[in-house]
């Protein structure tokens, strides 16, 4: 009976390995693209249905440029496409819901007149459009 258990969750187990992973070719094309477009020593997060990837770069402060620069792309994984790529000077980027990640910029000066302003933006991948932090609405930057 424990052996019939145990042999079950090993399958269970190996199952839902091989449910989410990804062939091995479409797992090279998104890290080939990504080395080239950012480089080495990047950072994988994929969304919660596992069908888009966010990949970042997180350039090192150095003389030169104090802050810490932040590079990255989104990748279509069911279209198998680079989807949207951008750099900020310093700041964040991760997945606030299944289709929107959610990009805070470090200002490097806080205005006085806009205290309560957001820095950053959404971007969703269904729309393919930055949207305004506060609103919503599409940003038109």
């Amino acid at each position: 009976m424990i052996l019939c258990l145990l042999l079950s969750y090993i399958f269970l187990l190996q199952y839902c390995a091989a449910s989410n992973s990804l062939n091995s070719g479409e797992q090279e094309k998104y890290k080939k693209i990504a080395v080239i477009k950012l480089g080495e020593n990047l950072k994988y997060y994929f969304n919660e249905s596992r069908t888009y990837i966010l990949i970042c770069k997180e350039n090192k402060p150095s003389v030169k440029a104090p802050t810490v620069e932040l590079r990255f792309i989104i990748y279509d994984l069911k279209n198998d496409s680079l989807l949207f790529e951008d750099t900020i000077g310093a700041g964040t980027a991760k997945w606030k819901n299944n289709t929107q990640i959610d990009v805070n910029i470090i200002p490097g000066n806080v205005s006085i007149e806009f205290p309560d302003r957001q820095y950053g933006y959404i971007y969703d991948v269904n729309l393919k459009k930055k949207l305004n932090k506060l609103s919503g609405e599409i940003s038109n930057n």
